[in-house]
């Protein structure tokens, strides 16, 4: 193993060694000579760093010392891909970090002037800089004072979006619920069942740790579900041919190894790391929307930036459609993707990626007997099993649960969860002063961004649920 020597024992060997000679040094204090050499040509830096650095003598390298850091715009768009995780409470493992971190350095200009390996060395030192925490999340009551404001805002929006269904004739059909969703199929590491007397050996590996994704789900107040939105990045797409047409919307040309990903009932789209952009929105929009309606319609959704950009605005009033922002904080209350879709959705793809790894279907091996990442219509195919899964009631059940197509005289506010709830039973009190004093609150319901609340976090909780045996 390398040892290493404090700046102080290096000036002693150095004294030394002027005294008498490099040789006689390194046979003395047990260093070898080219060592020494190495240290007589920093020498001024280090007596300047022993001498007026704080600990200097202790340290083992001089000031700038060490390898610097491989991108500033690296760690920087890491950051913000792990707030969003944050934002959107969803989890984020080691695993994760290492392998976005790979593809957003791959997608710099300059990458192949570089070298970069998202080591679990690089990634313990990126955790330290950035003050990361690996922690389990726990659920917390609300302080006080916070449990009043959410109660406030809570009856703020629900008496807004009220006060917009009465003033534009807005029926239960015209309300759409729209969300996002992260989706990463984390292999199980190194750890496998196997017999106790048999002989250890290596596993097959598989690429399905690299496949990370967005799904959009959106759906209507009267239950009905509108198409499943895909977004892929490059690393599914793979060896996978396809012809670009329009603003990144596929169509799979024929390949030998993959079937078309042209799946009926499912929108493809794709960016470099399989995230929203602002010219996906407007294809996602166009999805949902179908062109011009006679009638107006609302989007409710969350204060992600490509949902309230001045492009998504401007396509919003040319399809006479208006959206409803929900205010920080609270979309687990009022967010009906948030409330009720994400959790059985998200099981229910993960039964079918279980399904697909587990069985031979589907499946493409290299030639050391690896399988290699799923085609993109397989994917496509589990989103639409999945979300068809889904009955129409449950989806309809969800408006009525988040107060988004209850009755507007409070006859329906039982079955209204948040209104219901121990911790936020306060906004039903709020929402009735509401009401009865007919307020007139404002109905522009961009009031709050997530952006805020995302930069208010200096620490980001990381699940821990798989790193135990993550062997890094």
């Amino acid at each position: 193993m390398p040892r290493s020597f404090d700046l102080k024992f290096k000036l002693e060997v150095l004294n030394f060694a002027e005294e008498n000679s490099g040789e006689a040094a390194a046979r003395k204090f047990g260093v070898t000579p080219s060592t020494i050499r190495g240290w007589k040509r920093n020498k001024e830096e280090i007596i300047f760093t022993a001498l007026y650095a704080s600990d200097g003598a202790k340290k083992k390298r001089v000031q700038g010392a060490g390898r610097k850091l491989i991108s500033a715009e690296l760690e920087s768009d890491l950051m913000e891909w792990i707030l969003e995780k944050q934002r959107n409470h969803e989890r984020v493992s080691r695993k994760m970090i290492r392998k976005i971190a790979s593809d957003i350095f791959a997608s710099y200009e300059d990458s192949r002037k570089e070298t970069f390996k998202a080591s679990p060395g690089w990634l313990s030192k990126f955790l330290k800089r950035n003050n990361l925490s690996l922690r389990h999340k726990l659920a917390t009551k609300p302080q006080q004072n916070n449990l009043m404001e959410i109660n406030e805002k809570i009856a703020r929006f629900i008496h807004n979006t009220n006060q917009l269904r009465i003033k534009n004739t807005i029926k239960e059909h015209e309300i759409i619920a729209l969300d996002e969703t992260g989706v990463w199929f984390d292999m199980p590491g190194s750890w496998t069942f196997d017999k106790e007397d048999l002989k250890s050996d290596k596993l097959k590996y598989t690429a399905s740790e690299q496949i990370y994704f967005t799904v959009v789900l959106s759906a209507k107040g009267d239950g009905t579900k509108l198409k499943p939105f895909v977004i892929f990045n490059q690393v599914l797409l793979g060896d996978q041919q396809y012809r670009v047409s329009g603003t990144k919307k596929l169509h799979a040309t024929d390949s030998p190894n993959q079937k078309s990903s042209n799946v009926p009932g499912v929108g493809v789209g794709s960016s470099v790391n399989g995230w929203m952009n602002n010219e996906l929105m407007i294809d996602l929009l166009d999805h949902v929307f179908h062109g011009l309606s006679s009638s107006k319609r609302v989007v409710v959704w969350d204060a992600y930036r490509y949902h309230i950009s001045d492009s998504t605005k401007t396509y919003f009033d040319k399809y006479n459609a208006l959206m409803a922002v929900i205010p920080a904080g609270l979309t687990k209350y009022v967010q009906a993707s948030d409330a009720c879709w994400k959790k059985p959705f998200k099981s229910l793809l993960d039964d079918c990626y279980n399904e697909w790894i587990s069985g031979n279907e589907d499946k493409v091996y290299t030639e050391d007997g690896n399988v290699k990442l799923p085609s993109c219509s397989v994917v496509a195919t589990w989103v639409k099993r999945a979300w068809d899964s889904l009955s129409t009631d449950f989806i309809a059940n969800s408006f009525k649960v988040c107060g988004l197509t209850t009755s507007i005289d409070g006859s329906e506010d039982h079955l209204v969860d948040c209104l219901m709830s121990s911790h936020t039973c306060g906004a039903w009190a709020v929402l009735q002063n509401y009401r009865q004093n007919n307020c007139d609150v404002e109905l522009s319901l961009v009031e709050d961004s997530d952006e805020n609340e995302r930069n208010e976090q200096n620490e980001v909780l990381i699940d821990s649920s798989d790193e135990e045996s993550e062997g890094d």
